[in-house]
């Protein structure tokens, strides 16, 4: 039988066990479910590895299914639902033989069924797992519902391909995050789109581990390994467009281990200051001073304010061939051509202050430093930027003012700051209001409404800033000592405008709503 040779191929080649190949044959003997797809869901295979596997055992070529044109596929003969359920995509009808891509040459269900409803001799086109699953997500969508049922395995589709669909249309969204979250009697999944989490769907508690495991096997971690934190990343391309990042944490919790996964989209990054919202007098002073050939530029805000974003846009201005910029990160999250990136690996010693001390010995003229978190760091950056470099930074702090009284607690002196800081930008983002459904409400104001076209009222987001430069005359409240409240208060007399005052000047341009202002900002 063919699923006998298949097996015999994955116990000879040593991917799995004899007693889990038989296990999966009796398993799905009475199902609809595919052999391949029982071992990827059940024993986390790897999809290509199994696809190999099954190329050379029934001397079948794997095709790409990126070279092939989707709307060709005659997929009328079959249906949508049909496509979804078996996994099988038609993809050219001959005189009496119909071409079907499966990732699976045993699946009989599948190969019957096509025979019985199209009168076609069907024939197999290999191709790997995950290159089938986005094919069909393109060709035949899951319906833009709420929440994803994830069905038994009896049934449609399976773990695997549950969770390559429910990947591929989060990056569809535009979604940051994705949450994995077991509790005692449910699992649940959320969404993070435009910065708020949302409910995808509760699935039973038996799922965790394997969904778990799945997503350890795509980024490569210890899938044994159930009771510490692990860090991973993986890769997925999309039919169009540069291959997407996704970087995974799991946390082991009371009921089993949570897992983030977030999203990196290079299809989506724009790095110029028009998209970010500052104001005109903002973006002045942001370009001024990062063009100036020494000093120190920090952005500030809680995780998720778009630091990352505001620092890399600047890179982006200063990336020419004139300069030698390098940038320490924890991860590095965007990869820039011409810029020298180191990631920061705690673990053997490489930590933010031991990359700026390498940057110092190799001629620089810009660095960046992820974030400043330990004195040793600060320092080291305080003297870089008063020795002809220009150095720009994060810290994590509500304010501009407050940035520089923290960095006095972590032991900089006061004369350092006042002498190295040259602008300090604080921000958040807040959602845009969506353009096709916003209306005028209270106080002249537009207010969020909601359409097919947002998610409830909102669509992207946009930043928030305060933007202080160190003039002379701050720099004397700094070197006086005094603190947050009366940097503040001077930096107000110099016409800086606050967070909470941008914000408003975003509500009165119906950008966002006062409601979402409130809401990040109080």
């Amino acid at each position: 039988m063919e699923l006998n040779q298949l097996s015999e191929a994955c116990l000879q080649s040593g991917l799995l066990t004899k007693e889990q190949l038989l296990t999966a044959c009796q398993k799905i003997s009475p199902s609809s479910q595919s052999f391949v797809s029982y071992l990827i869901e059940q024993y986390a295979v790897d999809p290509l590895e199994i696809a190999q596997i099954a190329s050379k055992r029934f001397d079948l070529p794997l095709f790409d299914l990126k070279t092939f044109d989707l709307k060709k596929a005659p997929i009328s003969l079959v249906g949508r639902q049909w496509i979804q359920e078996f996994q099988a995509l038609p993809l050219y009808q001959g005189a009496q033989r119909l071409f079907v891509a499966l990732c699976d040459p045993t699946h009989k269900h599948a190969l019957k069924s096509l025979q019985t409803q199209t009168g076609l001799q069907p024939e197999c086109v290999l191709v790997d797992h995950l290159s089938l699953t986005q094919a069909i997500l393109k060709i035949a969508p899951i319906p833009n519902k709420p929440t994803h049922s994830l069905p038994e395995a009896s049934e449609e589709l399976s773990i695997v391909s549950w969770l390559d669909q429910l990947l591929l249309e989060a990056v569809k969204q535009g979604a940051s995050d994705l949450h994995f979250e077991p509790y005692e009697n449910n699992y649940r999944v959320r969404v993070r789109l435009d910065g708020v989490l949302k409910e995808v769907t509760n699935l039973p508690v038996s799922t965790a581990v394997r969904v778990a495991a799945r997503i350890k096997v795509l980024s490569q971690l210890d899938i044994s390994e159930r009771r510490l934190p692990q860090d991973g990343r993986f890769k997925i391309s999309p039919p169009e467009g540069q291959p997407i990042d996704f970087r995974v944490n799991s946390c082991p919790t009371l009921f089993g281990e949570k897992v983030v996964i977030r999203l990196l989209d290079p299809n989506r990054l724009i790095l110029d200051l028009p998209s970010l919202g500052y104001e005109p007098f903002q973006e002045a002073a942001f370009l001024e001073h990062i063009h100036r050939t020494q000093g120190m530029v920090l952005v500030t805000g809680p995780t998720g304010s778009g630091k990352t974003m505001s620092l890399y846009t600047a890179l982006n201005f200063l990336n020419t061939p004139s300069l030698n910029i390098s940038t320490a990160e924890d991860p590095v999250e965007i990869h820039m051509p011409g810029l020298n990136q180191v990631p920061i690996q705690s673990k053997i010693g490489l930590s933010f202050s031991t990359a700026l001390q390498a940057f110092l010995r190799q001629d620089p003229d810009v660095m960046m430093i992820g974030e400043i978190r330990d004195l040793e760091t600060a320092e080291m950056a305080v003297q870089a930027s008063q020795t002809g470099h220009l150095v720009l930074s994060t810290l994590h702090t509500n304010n501009a003012a407050e940035t520089l009284t923290r960095l006095m607690s972590l032991g900089v002196s006061a004369f350092n700051l006042a002498t190295a800081v040259t602008l300090i930008i604080a921000q958040r983002l807040v959602r845009r209001l969506c353009n096709q459904c916003k209306k005028r409400g209270a106080h002249d104001s537009y207010e969020a409404v909601g359409c097919t076209s947002c998610n409830g009222g909102y669509k992207g987001r946009i930043g928030v800033y305060e933007v202080m430069p160190i003039t002379s005359t701050l720099a004397q409240v700094i070197l006086s000592g005094r603190n947050a409240l009366d940097i503040s208060k001077q930096a107000r007399a110099e016409g800086v405008q606050f967070l909470y005052e941008s914000g408003l000047q975003k509500v009165r341009q119906g950008i966002t709503s006062l409601e979402e202002i409130r809401r990040v900002l109080l």
